[in-house]
């Protein structure tokens, strides 16, 4: 039977599975996977070659046992301000956990620089 409204809303208000990380250096934290809506977002920054994405990831994967988001937007700057290897083990880890693969990054740019190169 296909699920109804009330059923996919109840599974958009579920609590998302949380993967405990270690950042080597740093500690141990959450990551959760991210929503439809912050991966479009992300890969639109990685579409249009913007930096931070890297602290834009940890914004919206870092988190608490239970998923909820340790961050919100305006803690971006100061997310920032992590040590790269920082910032780049959690986008790493948390690439892995959304699957985001090198090809779909480029696949991103690629279709970025071909819609730019069109608008004359």
């Amino acid at each position: 039977m296909p699920l109804s409204r009330a059923d996919i809303i109840a599974r958009i208000r579920a609590k998302p599975k949380v993967r405990p990380v270690t950042i080597e250096g740093f500690g141990d934290i959450f990551l959760r996977v991210m929503t439809g809506g912050e991966r479009d977002e992300l890969e639109n920054i990685v579409a249009k070659g913007l930096s931070g994405k890297r602290a834009l990831i940890a914004l919206f994967t870092v988190c608490d046992e239970n998923g909820d988001n340790l961050f919100t937007r305006a803690d971006l700057p100061e997310l920032g301000k992590l040590p790269y290897s920082v910032l780049d083990d959690i986008f790493v880890a948390s690439a892995e956990l959304n699957e985001i693969t090198a090809e779909a990054v480029e696949g991103l740019k690629k279709r970025s620089e071909t819609a730019s190169g069109s608008d004359g």
